[in-house]
């Protein structure tokens, strides 16, 4: 069986190299855990989808303005970089945001070639408005026990520590 032939089940894979009798090997845990969380993030996209409409932006116009922070503006470039498009796309969105008073342009004192995006003070409120509604839970980490949102949140916190 050939990898695209593969079964999607992220509980087991193929041995590799292995031939077309071989038996499925248990997952790797660390491997397992990040296929089951990118699977439920993609699988409710739509409930960011929505969070973001509930405020009139596109996901796009949403995570431009998560990644701005109060106070600290940013180049095009890095927000090219985080969204991960070309660098006209951001100009599209931050016209868009501009033109909502959320955003603003600002020249980089120290290159006057650099054009540089802030949050407006009503940017700002907005921002934190709309990130209150995008980190309500989804129902699928509602669905579950104290306890197990206390692990679930510990775990995370673990992994976002050993990131950096």
């Amino acid at each position: 069986m050939s990898t695209i032939d593969a079964p999607r089940d992220s509980r087991t894979r193929l041995r590799a190299g292995a031939g077309r009798n071989a038996k499925p090997a248990a997952a790797e845990p660390g491997r397992e855990a990040w296929t089951l969380l990118f699977q439920l993030l993609r699988a409710d996209r739509e409930f960011l989808v929505a969070g973001w409409a509930e405020f009139g932006l596109t996901p796009s116009q949403g995570n431009l303005l998560n990644f701005l922070q109060p106070g600290e503006p940013s180049t095009m470039a890095a927000l090219a970089r985080f969204l991960g498009c070309h660098d006209s796309n951001v100009t599209g969105l931050v016209d868009r945001l501009e033109a909502r008073g959320l955003v603003e342009r600002r020249n980089d004192p120290a290159d006057r070639r650099v054009k540089l995006v802030a949050l407006t003070e009503t940017g700002t409120t907005f921002r934190a408005q709309a990130l209150a509604r995008i980190y309500d839970p989804p129902p699928f980490i509602v669905s579950l026990s104290t306890a197990d949102r206390r692990t679930l949140r510990d775990i995370l916190r673990k992994a976002m520590s050993a990131r950096g």
